[in-house]
């Protein structure tokens, strides 16, 4: 099922002629995480059918039956934030959200009908004659409803030293997605690589220490790491680490071909082939891009008296508009060789002294206000759409409120780690670097996590929902052995779903890139914290609303 919902993803992707992003690989990766659930659900059904005393048959054709509503239920409150994010997100969100959308529906498609039609075709060719299961924990009879004064206690202290973290660090909490800023990339030379601690506190000696500061390591060198800070213009910034690391960073390398005659439509001149920052310590994004290296030339070109003669830069891959470094560029002027070769080796002499900046962002202050209001909609949509569709799925708005006094529960604690993760960095960094920590921050794709979150925690509360419901038949109210039983029966498969997606959320943590870091990193909070939240949150908050606690 899982390869089949791979596979049909990559075909939906071919037929909408949409590109794979590093964040729209995530969502695929977390895809294939929370599609073991379906078939998880079958079969933990198709077990309890068995264990009734049902045929083989029978068994295979209830637990599909059976498991179908709760799937069903499940991915389409998932399906609701998958379609808020490629309503309100950037470019890089929508990538996460086509992809998640997609293997949402390919997933329920597969895990419900393909998975079916394998296991009839192999029941009735008499392939497989009986099923057994393995259990990773037997039938438990957990009082949860008894341990939800523990359980609140716990979550308010948790989320209450995490509302302290978010008050001491104000707005150096907010990423300069919301705040406003520039986002700078330096280069260490292979001499003077350190580590993001050391890089951190000589970066605090600076004005950027006031400035929303931010450092984030790129890749495992030590000699790659990002700069954010609220500085309003790049220029300014780019001086400021210029002057913090010296001569420790990398500078420009510059190579000027041989110039040679050319002859196109009548134009006569030449060209000269120039190649920048070739060799060891230089990466593949070291390169330079269209606009900022033709404003070089036509200065130089200007300066040397040839302020009429406006150069072309020509590069096979290169779109007309587009921001992408390349290393390669053919600059081509109607002058004679030695003019045009001239003009080269004086970019060359300029830029060799001057250090590289990999990738230099601005974001202004209007748009990080969009952002903020932004996200702050895309959050609240996710809820209202959530308590509707459970509003009408129940037949009792209790069930869509309960669900979100769980979800605002994980959101609250997940925003108090990442807030808390600044203390980890400040005060053991040793331990910090062993958990790739970094003093995280809220951004879009932290945004973004919040909304993955509360779709895969609603994925879990759903699951126990179902069943409480199942276990409830026609009884007026909701009482506490209801819910006892039903968590209980759903445990096994609660434990096994939220092992798989842990295990691949963290691997995307500590293998999926600085891209998608942060990410990754709420996403391990939240599905911890949302499998916890099922239980002792969710459940106990709709016995206080819809039942007898005394019961």
């Amino acid at each position: 099922a899982l390869g089949t919902t791979l596979l049909l993803v990559l075909g939906a992707m071919v037929i909408i002629q949409a590109a794979f992003t590093l964040p729209g690989l995530a969502g695929l990766v977390l895809t294939v995480g929370m599609a073991v659930d379906a078939n998880v659900l079958i079969y933990e059904r198709i077990r309890e059918e068995m264990k009734k005393g049902a045929g083989l048959r029978m068994a295979i054709r209830n637990g599909f039956d059976r498991a179908t509503t709760t799937i069903v239920d499940a991915n389409l409150t998932t399906l609701i934030t998958g379609i808020v994010l490629y309503a309100i997100g950037t470019d890089q969100i929508r990538g996460f959200a086509v992809t998640l959308v997609l293997g949402i529906i390919m997933s329920m498609f597969t895990s419900i009908f393909c998975s079916r039609v394998v296991f009839d075709i192999a029941e009735r060719r008499r392939w497989i004659k009986s099923l057994s299961f393995a259990r990773i924990i037997g039938e438990t009879q957990i009082d949860f409803i008894g341990k939800r004064g523990i359980a609140a206690v716990l979550s308010l202290a948790v989320i209450g030293v995490g509302l302290y973290g978010v008050y001491s660090r104000g707005s150096g909490l907010l990423n300069i997605d919301f705040t406003g800023g520039t986002s700078v990339t330096v280069a260490l030379t292979e001499a003077a690589k350190a580590p993001i601690g050391e890089v951190r506190a000589k970066l605090e000696e600076t004005l950027l220490v006031d400035k929303n500061l931010l450092v984030v390591e790129r890749g495992q060198t030590n000699t790659r790491y990002t700069i954010n800070s609220s500085i309003e213009e790049v220029t300014v910034a780019q001086d400021i680490l210029a002057e913090s690391f010296g001569d420790d960073l990398m500078t420009y390398s510059v190579e000027v071909g041989e110039a040679s005659a050319f002859s196109e439509e009548g134009f006569d001149g030449n060209d000269v082939q120039l190649t920048f920052n070739e060799g060891a310590g230089y990466g593949d994004e070291d390169g330079l891009a269209h606009d900022a290296l033709l404003e070089r030339v036509q200065r130089i070109a200007a300066d040397q008296g040839h302020e009429g003669d406006l150069p072309q830069l020509l590069n096979d891959d290169y779109l007309p508009g587009t921001s992408q470094r390349f290393k390669d560029w053919t600059l081509r002027m109607g002058l004679d060789a030695s003019q045009v070769t001239a003009i080269a080796n004086a970019l060359k002499s300029e830029l060799e002294g001057e250090p590289i900046f990999p990738l230099s962002n601005k974001i202004g202050s209007k748009v990080a206000g969009d952002l903020q209001g932004t996200a702050i909609s895309a959050i609240l949509v996710s809820l209202l759409g959530i308590v509707g569709y459970l509003w009408f799925r129940f037949q009792n708005v209790s069930y869509g409120l309960a669900a979100v006094v769980a979800l605002v529960h994980d959101v609250l604690v997940t925003l108090g780690v990442i807030a808390m993760s600044a203390w980890v960095v400040k005060g053991a960094p040793s331990l910090a670097s062993a958990l790739q920590l970094d003093a995280f921050q809220i951004s879009l794709p932290i945004v973004a996590a919040f909304i993955t979150i509360i779709g895969y925690s609603l994925n879990d509360t759903i699951v126990v929902f179902d069943r409480i419901r199942e276990v409830r038949g026609k009884s007026p109210h909701v009482t506490a052995p209801m819910i006892n039983t039903s968590v209980n029966q759903t445990l096994s498969r609660t434990l096994l779903t939220s092992l798989t997606t842990l295990i691949v959320v963290m691997i995307l943590y500590f293998a999926g890139g600085a891209g998608i870091h942060a990410f990754a990193f709420a996403l391990v909070v939240g599905v911890i914290v949302g499998t916890y939240s099922s239980i002792f949150v969710a459940s106990p908050t709709l016995l206080r609303m819809t039942g007898k606690p005394e019961a």
